[in-house]
Formats: C-alpha cells, structure tokens, sequence
C-alpha cells in the first residue's frame, strides 16, 4: 500500500463530494487533523473507519487501499473481505510487538529495582545503609512459594504471568490463577508483617544502646513484604479483567 497515493485518492473523493476535512471527520466522528494526516501521506484510516470512509467517498476498500478507482468488472466483494482480513491481522500483529516491547521494558525495569535494592546504598546521618538484606528477601520469597507449594496453587502461579497476554483463555483455568496470585500477595504482605513482629519483639527484649540501625532493619520484612504484593497487583487486575470479559460473554450467550 502506498499511503501517499491513498491519501492523494481521499482529497481527491472528498473534494468531489464537495466536503471540507472538518465535514469529512464530523461524519466518521474524528478529529479533522486524522484526516489531513491521511491525505499528506503519514497514516492509514484504522480498520474500523475503513467501511465507513468508503461510504461517504462512495468507493470500495480496494480502491481506498489501492489509491485509484477501478473498473466495475474488476471488482469482487470476497476480495474486499480478504483485504480487510489482512490489514486487521497486520494491526493486531502491530499490538502484539507493542505489548511484546512494554513487556522487555518491564522486565528491564524489574530487575534494574532488585539491582537497586542489592547493590545501591544510601547515606543516613553520616551511615552507609542497604536496602537489601538477603537473609530477610530470601525468607519472604520461599514463604511465598511455600504457601503456593502448600496450596497445591504453584503452577497455577506461574501459568499466570502468560495468561495475561492470551485472548482465549478457559474460565476455570484464569480463575485458579487469580486465586492463586491473590493467595501470593497475602502472603507477602502477613508474611513481611509477622516478621517485622518477631523482629521487633527480638530486639525490645535484647535492647542495647545504639539500635537505631537495628530497629530500622526490622523494617524490611514488612518493605519486602508488600513490595511483593505491589509487583503482583497489576497482574492480578489484568487476570480479573480477563475473568469480566469472560462473565460477559457467557451472559451475553445465555441471552441469545
């Protein structure tokens, strides 16, 4: 497809209709600067305003797609359906390399967070302090896993992260996953919370001067705990979200 020719055929169509680009979007309920944008060459009507942009220039999707008018005799309504097709696929393959990138972006945002909570320290009153401590991380990540282990819910877990990027998804299956993404992020949070108890209990009894350093570290079970549960949280909505979708289209089906 040559996006300069079509967007030469458009002004020439819609000029003809006698029409004004602001005319032209009122009636596909756009904004006039989409169709200055088409007509210059730098963008194609979405798949959605192709049907109606065709009607209101009276031509067909082969000829917008094409750029120029064609014979009546050359003309197949099946074609027209096959074109649509392929440009529908061609923008859900755009969508999909879009979600692919937020997903490296993501991941790449994730770790360089751990890299920040091991290695970057900060300065408190003249103190090197680190976010990290791997004693407290790791206990709070294996009770995680030990409740899910427990549950019988682990591959559930798991099989989460890839549900979220599937359409058809079975309604049982999505809903251990939620389950069981719910069940992980209560267990960071009463896990990083029973920790801070026992921590803070264990040094009240073995209190000595200087333990302001101590009573901080105490802190990061519950840090931890709920940095767990907010990193999981997004994936737990994105689930719910699927889990409505799905609820509608059943009740939808019960009404037909």
């Amino acid at each position: 497809m040559d996006q300069g020719k079509t967007g030469r055929f458009i002004a020439e169509k819609r000029k003809e209709k006698g029409m004004t680009q602001k005319e032209l979007a009122r009636q596909l309920s756009i904004g006039d600067k989409a169709i200055s944008k088409w007509e210059c060459g730098r963008g194609m009507p979405d798949n959605s305003l192709m049907l109606p942009l065709c009607d209101i220039l009276g031509i067909k999707v082969n000829e917008l797609l094409l750029g120029e008018s064609l014979p009546e005799n050359s003309y197949h309504e099946s074609s027209e359906d096959i074109i649509l097709t392929l440009v529908e696929e061609k923008e859900s393959l755009k969508k999909k390399n879009k979600k692919n990138v937020l997903s490296c972006i993501l991941a790449v945002l994730f770790t360089a967070l751990l890299f920040f909570l091991i290695i970057v320290p900060i300065q408190v009153w003249h103190n090197w302090v680190y976010f990290l401590d791997p004693f407290i991380f790791i206990t709070n990540l294996l009770l995680i896993l030990l409740m899910l282990l427990v549950s019988g819910n682990v591959k559930a877990f798991f099989r989460s992260f890839l549900l979220v990027r599937k359409k058809d998804v079975k309604k049982n299956t999505l809903f251990s996953s939620l389950q069981a993404v719910r069940l992980a992020i209560a267990s960071g949070l009463l896990g990083g919370g029973v920790f801070t108890l026992l921590d803070m209990i264990f040094i009240l009894r073995t209190i000595e001067k200087d333990t302001g350093q101590g009573a901080a570290v105490t802190l990061l079970d519950m840090l931890y705990g709920m940095l767990f549960a907010l990193l999981l949280l997004p994936l737990k909505y994105s689930l719910e979200s699927k889990m409505e979708e799905i609820n509608e289209k059943s009740d939808e089906s019960r009404i037909i």
